[in-house]
């Protein structure tokens, strides 16, 4: 009879150990509590340490009902905070969406922007109408508008996060493209800009921002300010 691998064991203590800093990172803001996460978990790639989290953040939910938009919003937070933090030194990061509908009353859009500084802390949030945008249009809209705001914020290099394959393919492959001439000169006083794609389920923030601006023009309550005083319908699971 073979003995256990310690291997195994040791894996699954480090496994334990990270659990119990996310359920940690969850339930206190405290930039301790994310810190220590990280620490734990260095050697973890940023999808599956986002996905561990939206797990945790399930468990934590299910444990406790009355606490689950509270959950909701600390696993939405952690996630952007997880990948500032794995940014470059001194980068800016941010995420951004576009949302476009078409009823009866034709074609409405939105936008939806995260803004955090080079230490992590968000530092401005936006959800606005936009017209009457194509989706493709309203995610250039939301990505010209991120640069913008980080520009004015005193950015220098700035990695923007979405969730628009296509919009990430016209800016790496097809750069001099007339769509991007007016984004290319709002992005001239950066250093440096990144535009990174990243799944969904980590961009609800913005999602959320972006698809309350295209309501806004039927119900006057755009968004602008910090993400902790977004309304409460703000960053749900909604798609």
């Amino acid at each position: 009879m073979h003995s256990a691998d310690p291997r195994t064991g040791i894996r699954r203590a480090q496994t334990q150990r990270i659990n119990r800093a996310v359920d940690e990172a969850l339930q206190s803001s405290d930039a301790e509590a994310l810190l220590a996460l990280l620490t734990l978990a260095a050697d973890e790639a940023t999808i599956p340490l986002c996905d561990r989290v939206f797990r945790r953040a399930t468990r934590l939910a299910r444990r406790d009902r009355t606490e689950t938009a509270a959950v909701i919003a600390a696993r939405n937070r952690r996630v952007l905070e997880i990948y500032a933090h794995r940014a470059p030194k001194g980068w800016f990061s941010a995420w951004c969406d576009g949302s476009s509908t078409t009823d009866a009353g034709g074609r409405c859009a939105g936008i939806g922007l995260v803004l955090m500084d080079a230490q992590h802390e968000v530092i401005a949030a936006l959800g606005e109408p936009a017209g009457a945008l194509s989706p493709l249009d309203a995610e250039l809209a939301a990505l010209a508008a991120t640069v913008k705001m980080a520009v004015a914020r005193g950015a220098g290099y700035l990695r923007v996060h979405t969730d628009c394959l296509a919009l990430v393919h016209l800016w790496q492959g097809r750069h001099d493209d007339d769509s991007l001439a007016g984004l290319r000169e709002t992005a001239r006083p950066l250093r440096r800009l990144q535009l990174r794609l990243v799944p969904r389920r980590f961009n609800q923030v913005a999602n959320a921002l972006a698809r309350n601006g295209v309501r806004a023009p039927q119900t006057g309550t755009g968004y602008a300010g910090h993400p902790s005083e977004i309304p409460p319908e703000v960053g749900n699971d909604r798609s």
